[in-house]
């Protein structure tokens, strides 16, 4: 049998060696990259932080201000050449474009013209023997006085002469009117108010007045002479 010479096994210890030594060059250079690879990035350097000075504080509110009335000048056209040398001059308008509110008072509602006459106070008790001086005045030797009583008071009639009649009613009033066939209109002396009355005779021989209208209106008042008095 024939030997193997021995450089074919330095051969193959030295091929050995030079895998090996490639082996691990490689993997010092991988490990090398993966190394680098994995190590961290560095950071930024920090900036000092800034203080930025404080904003300026809001203006103190004001109410907006109220616009005055402002004149407008309203232009009207103008008139033709006047030939007349003392003609006048045109007169300008200006009227306020905010005038100030006017205040408009209600007026009073309207009085009536006409209407029923105001309600006059009672006149104080008087003696009711005592003739009103309204009749008395005018009374002669011939006049018939007479008296009649309402609700408490007392009315006095005079009958004169000549036909006219005078009366003081229970409240005071004075009235005058002229008898036409024993019917006479009254009216009030110093007043707005009237009456009719009609002298008659009742069944029992008394005089009696019968009213249409004013306050005695349809009423019938018995009356009787008063006796005892005197014109002087």
């Amino acid at each position: 049998m024939k030997r193997t010479p021995a450089w074919v096994f330095v051969a193959a210890v030295g091929v050995q060696l030079a895998a090996l030594c490639l082996c691990a060059w490689a993997m010092e250079r991988v490990l090398g990259l993966e190394d680098e690879s994995w190590a961290p990035s560095p950071r930024p350097p920090r900036q000092p932080a800034r203080h930025d000075p404080p904003p300026p504080p809001p203006p103190p509110w004001r109410p907006d201000p109220v616009p005055e009335p402002v004149a407008e000048r309203r232009r009207e056209p103008a008139p033709p050449p006047s030939r007349d040398p003392d003609a006048a001059p045109r007169q300008v308008t200006i009227r306020a474009v905010n005038p100030a509110p006017q205040v408009v008072h209600p007026a009073p509602p309207p009085r009536p013209l006409l209407g029923p006459p105001p309600e006059r106070p009672a006149a104080p008790p008087a003696d009711p023997e005592a003739i009103p001086r309204f009749i008395a005045d005018a009374a002669d030797a011939t006049t018939q006085i007479v008296r009649g009583a309402h609700n408490g008071g007392s009315l006095a009639f005079g009958f004169y002469p000549d036909g006219n009649i005078r009366l003081v009613d229970v409240d005071g009033g004075r009235y005058a009117g002229k008898a036409e066939s024993a019917r006479a209109r009254m009216r009030e002396v110093d007043g707005m108010r009237a009456f009719t009355v009609q002298i008659g005779v009742a069944a029992d021989g008394r005089l009696q007045a019968t009213f249409t209208g004013g306050t005695h209106d349809a009423e019938t008042i018995a009356l009787e002479p008063l006796v005892g008095w005197s014109a002087a």
